[in-house]
């Protein structure tokens, strides 16, 4: 009951936007562990479910979300085996799971594109800013620091508040906290893990949407937000396919909200926003060529833009390999520098030296093969209604 009290006292300040306190949550962490513990001993198992879909919402507040995830399945399976399968409790696990892989997805997310800002520019700056993950160097007083990684907290005038992995905090100054740079390697199995959780996504609130209607019947305001929940999962793959999909739903979210009376001008205004920006997203595919080369990842870009961002990785790898300004660079450096961008399976012939134009044709290439590979089954849907 204790580490329930704390986590709702840790989802409060979350809630009002207060410095959350995470050794609260940390605690809570430790004594629904606890309880799961004895709960199983006295083989309680609505106590033991109620404890798992509790740690989950722990697990993924401290950013363990692969272990988030796994409880709450074995909550899941739990619930299941106590109340049924169509059950508002198991729709809540469905619900409780897709927010988790949302979570998680944005972070990893989060996490690349900051990558891939920092292969075009070269800025450092890009990694000191909180919620970064980096890597402490340099350091001639404490050396015993130096190659450990953490996560940047706070920014100052003069010094970097960087939280290692053991939950201690060290003030460095900027040229200590180097940028944690994923392999290509590395950064493709965070891309696949994003579009993984993308779909993981999608089916637990598709399960939720199920049940839900279910449960209360499509005319609910329950059902209308379980729509919308779904809508919003698809709007996050990029695909036309999925957009338009998005679309239907949040058409069919709003119908219900005004069969229910529900007039809350919040509620109204976020399903009003939603379906705009939806509208807008679809139509943005009307556009030869925009779509996006990595689903769930990256944002649609047209093959202007593409062109565009090329030209700009082109001059970010120069200065990457000290040779800012030069007309050429050798494919090797070329290679290198599309995969670390994203760009894996690159099979263009090439000679020495490329020079920019070269550099944006084989790129661009490369880019409008991945957009139609990745969305080769994806035609936009017809949204009824709108």
């Amino acid at each position: 009951v204790t580490g329930s009290v704390y986590l709702d006292q840790y989802n409060n300040q979350i809630n009002s936007r207060a410095k959350a306190d995470k050794g609260k949550c940390s605690a809570a962490k430790t004594l629904l562990e606890e309880g799961l513990v004895i709960c199983r001993e006295i083989k309680s198992d609505n106590g033991a479910a109620d404890s798992l879909r509790l740690l989950a919402s722990a697990y993924s507040h401290l950013g363990m979300h692969d272990k988030a995830r796994g409880t709450l399945k074995e909550a899941l399976d739990l619930t299941c085996s106590c109340v049924g399968q169509m059950t508002a409790e198991v729709a809540a696990c469905h619900e409780q799971m897709a927010f988790i892989c949302q979570k998680q997805a944005d972070e990893i997310r989060q996490q690349v594109n900051i990558h891939k800002e920092y292969i075009v520019t070269n800025l450092m700056s890009c990694y000191h800013s909180p919620g970064r993950r980096v890597r402490v160097a340099g350091l001639q007083n404490k050396p015993e620091f130096n190659g450990l990684e953490g996560v940047v907290v706070k920014v100052g005038a003069l010094r970097i508040v960087v939280r290692l992995h053991n939950d201690k905090e060290l003030k460095l100054k900027p040229e200590n906290v180097q940028p944690l740079i994923p392999t290509a390697a590395k950064l493709q199995e965070l891309i696949l893990k994003i579009q993984d959780i993308a779909q993981e996504r999608i089916a637990s609130s598709k399960k939720a949407y199920r049940i839900q209607i279910k449960v209360t019947g499509v005319k609910h305001v329950n059902t209308a937000v379980s729509c919308y929940a779904l809508a919003t999962a698809y709007m996050k793959t990029w695909k036309p396919a999925d957009t338009g999909e998005a679309v239907v739903l949040l058409i069919k979210a709003d119908k219900i909200r005004l069969r229910v009376g529900d007039e809350r001008h919040d509620t109204k205004n976020i399903y009003s926003n939603a379906l705009s920006e939806a509208k807008v997203a679809l139509a943005r595919f009307d556009e030869v060529g925009r779509l996006s080369a990595v689903p769930c990842c990256w944002f649609p870009t047209s093959p202007q833009e593409d062109k565009e961002h090329m030209s700009q990785l082109f001059a970010g790898l120069q200065v990457r390999d000290g040779k800012r300004g030069s007309p050429s660079m050798s494919s090797e450096v070329m290679y290198q520098g599309l995969r670390l961008y994203g760009l894996f399976d690159m099979t263009a012939s090439v000679s020495d030296p490329v020079d920019q134009a070269d550099f944006v044709a084989i790129a661009c290439d490369e880019l409008q093969r991945m957009k139609l590979e990745a969305n080769c089954n994806s035609a936009p849907a017809a949204p009824a209604g709108s």
